[in-house]
């Protein structure tokens, strides 16, 4: 007897649908499941750790971590990394890494960079903790490497260190290396309340130096990208031997589309190959001559300390732009002579410094250009007995630094005549 059942057109078109719509909701579910329901692995990566080979949208083979997906992840360095270990942002990838007290050191011998955000529009958006993160490039390459077409945004409120090497920039372009033109820079936008001190490094031989943030070093320096510094975000950027604070690499390189509009604190000093040679402090990075510099087009202001004539030092000695803030300028003269004078600009500021052997200036509230140099001369120490004897009449040109200590009023550069004496 056939016990097989039929059933009815009815319920199987119903099985039919329920089977269909159950499907499709389920397929709806994982295509739009958030990154922590489809999370599989670490989303930690500790950098002194290499026995793992993969994670949450990351890798690792041969020293190299590659992040592949958008997945927040923490980046950790119990003890600093100097073995040639480097991540790497995939192409195309938008990566969001926090970095807790990184330090990665690459070789000198090896031509790679500890952080490399790759070319075909790839972008990294690192958050600072803590206030030991520090990258060092290896031999002309950059501390963070952004190419040309990347983007980097640093947020946080930790502090960074950037150091590129043999041209590399501190953060932005590789040196030339066997090229003629350094690397270019991406975009660089530093905000939030994170503080980066970013540092390009010398080139060798022929190759200039690298920008602070910006171009790489070469026989052609790269260019500057767009650098953007924005929030309340303090940013220290220092150039090489003809790069810019914030631009050009050395070798000529053009500036930097570059925008300043933190409430923080922005300093930029480019670098000098010490023959007359100077990158901007922000803007293109030098050839020959001094690059062109576009501080003031930019809400910063220019300052710059010198000697006239030797004789004694100023510290810090070389030109800066800041946006704000305070500056403060030790003067010491060497053995044997005194303070002279002091100028800003073309207004004399000596005051009662004149004479003696050490003195001071302080600019507060930097709302202006400002050009100090200070000159030195020669110190006699004259008693009586050591006027020479002559013609009554006769004038001896003398300089006497002020004694405070003995209440000696300073004199310079007035004639005394034979037979005088001094009050």
């Amino acid at each position: 007897m056939n016990t097989s059942r039929t059933q009815s057109p009815g319920f199987w078109g119903f099985n039919s649908l329920l089977s269909g719509a159950f499907g499709a909701a389920l397929a709806f579910l994982l295509a739009f499941a958030s990154p922590a329901w489809a999370a599989s692995g670490p989303t930690t990566i500790d950098l002194n750790d290499h026995s793992t080979a993969s994670g949450t949208d990351w890798n690792y083979a041969s020293g190299v971590f590659t992040i592949t997906g958008s997945t927040a992840i923490t980046v950790t360095s119990p003890t600093a990394v100097a073995d040639g270990t480097r991540i790497v942002i995939d192409d195309g990838v938008t990566a969001n890494l926090t970095f807790d007290d990184v330090s990665i050191m690459i070789p000198t011998v090896t031509s790679q960079s500890p952080v490399t955000v790759s070319t075909a529009s790839s972008t990294l958006n690192l958050t600072i903790t803590g206030t030991l993160n520090n990258l060092v490039g290896g031999d002309g390459a950059a501390g963070i490497s952004v190419e040309s077409g990347a983007t980097l945004v640093i947020g946080g409120s930790g502090t960074l260190r950037a150091s590129g090497a043999g041209g590399g920039a501190g953060i932005g372009g590789a040196s030339a290396g066997v090229l003629v033109t350094g690397g270019s820079c991406g975009t660089v936008t530093i905000g939030d309340s994170a503080t980066v001190i970013a540092s390009g490094g010398s080139g060798p031989m022929s190759i200039s130096g690298g920008a602070g943030i910006g171009g790489g070093g070469g026989s052609m320096g790269g260019t500057g990208g767009t650098v953007t510094i924005t929030g309340n975000a303090n940013v220290t950027a220092t150039g090489a031997d003809k790069g810019a604070g914030i631009g050009g690499g050395g070798g000529g390189g053009t500036r930097a589309n570059t925008t300043i509009n933190t409430t923080g604190l922005v300093t930029a000093s480019g670098g000098s190959d010490g023959n007359g040679h100077n990158g901007a402090n922000i803007g293109d990075g030098a050839s020959t001559g001094v690059g062109t510099d576009i501080s003031n087009s930019v809400g910063c202001f220019v300052v710059s300390a010198s000697v006239s004539g030797g004789n004694g030092s100023i510290s810090p000695l070389g030109s800066w732009s800041v946006n704000r803030g305070d500056m403060s300028f030790g003067i010491q003269a060497d053995s044997g002579y005194a303070i002279d004078k002091i100028t800003d600009g073309s207004t004399d500021v000596t005051g009662t410094q004149a004479g003696m052997m050490v003195g001071s200036y302080a600019l507060t509230g930097i709302s202006a250009n400002h050009t100090l140099v200070v000159s030195f001369v020669l110190q006699l120490s004259l008693t009586p007995s050591s006027l020479p004897n002559g013609t009554v009449g006769t004038a001896y040109s003398v300089s006497i630094a002020g004694d405070a200590s003995g209440g000696v009023p300073p004199y310079a550069g007035f004639s005394l005549a034979a037979g005088s004496t001094l009050p």
